[in-house]
């Protein structure tokens, strides 16, 4: 990044200038998760040279507590259209400091407020790196990253919650996914180690929020599922579309607290 001064911005090591999306490779986290009964420890990505050494504290996981997901993409989140220092896209402070506000609020003790990755910058270490630093010295946490078929995000976030949570949006919403033949064409392409929490423990969650500049209700289009209403209501209930030309605003805050306020919770 050099010697430049940047006045509440910080470069993304990969972001892609015209699109404002990243594309990067993939690396592994800490091999070693020590697992008690009733929680895991989530360890966090050793930062690459050259970056922020700033460590997130490890998160303990516990069946005893309710959680609220984040399921976060950046560009056009946590960025906007002006969001650009040397040709590379960056995180805008003042905007993610709008969304550790909102996870600070409504994080208590008994119910926790945690983020999942859901944005091209889970791909590489580099990156999912800078955004565990970023969040991590506000002790705000994020606990894994979706998985990369090369589908639809909708569908990829529906599978990490079916994979770790009790949240059951599949059977709720009665979603269909796509068949074994469509999904032989979309493998993994990141490790398991990264989309499972460790020791496949199930996490009770009592809402979801999807933060994202990208189009979801024009995306479902393309599921096989015949009846997409089902879809539509599951985005209903979770979604909100960030505008990309200005990113995360107190408006969208707001919708994110009524969201919380009007969706009926989840049980276990």
């Amino acid at each position: 990044m050099g010697n430049k001064s940047l006045k509440n911005k910080n470069p993304g090591p990969n972001s892609n200038l015209e699109q404002l999306e990243s594309t990067i490779a993939v690396a592994n986290p800490g091999p070693n998760s020590n697992l008690v009964q009733s929680e895991s420890t989530i360890a966090v990505a050793k930062p690459e040279q050259g970056l922020e050494q700033n460590i997130l504290p490890k998160l303990v996981l516990s069946k005893e507590k309710q959680y609220k997901i984040i399921f976060l993409d950046i560009d056009g989140v946590l960025n906007n259209a002006n969001s650009v220092v040397n040709k590379l896209c960056v995180i805008e402070i003042v905007l993610k400091d709008l969304l550790i506000g909102l996870i600070q609020k409504h994080t208590t003790d008994n119910v926790q407020v945690v983020i999942v990755l859901s944005s091209t910058w889970r791909y590489a270490e580099n990156t999912r790196t800078e955004c565990n630093n970023y969040f991590g010295s506000d002790s705000v946490y994020i606990i894994g990253y979706t998985p990369n078929y090369g589908t639809i995000r909708p569908y990829e976030i529906v599978s990490w919650l079916e994979t770790n949570t009790n949240f059951g949006a599949k059977k709720s919403y009665s979603l269909v996914f796509p068949d074994e033949e469509f999904t032989d064409k979309y493998v993994e392409h990141l490790p398991i180690e990264l989309t499972k929490l460790p020791g496949g423990q199930i996490l009770n969650v009592e809402s979801v929020i999807l933060l994202d500049d990208l189009n979801y209700y024009n995306e479902i289009q393309t599921l096989v599922d015949p009846n997409k209403e089902n879809w539509k209501r599951f985005l209903d209930e979770c979604y909100i579309q960030i505008d990309r030309v200005v990113g995360l605003t107190e408006m969208d805050i707001q919708k994110i607290e009524k969201l919380w306020l009007t969706v009926p919770k989840k049980t276990v």
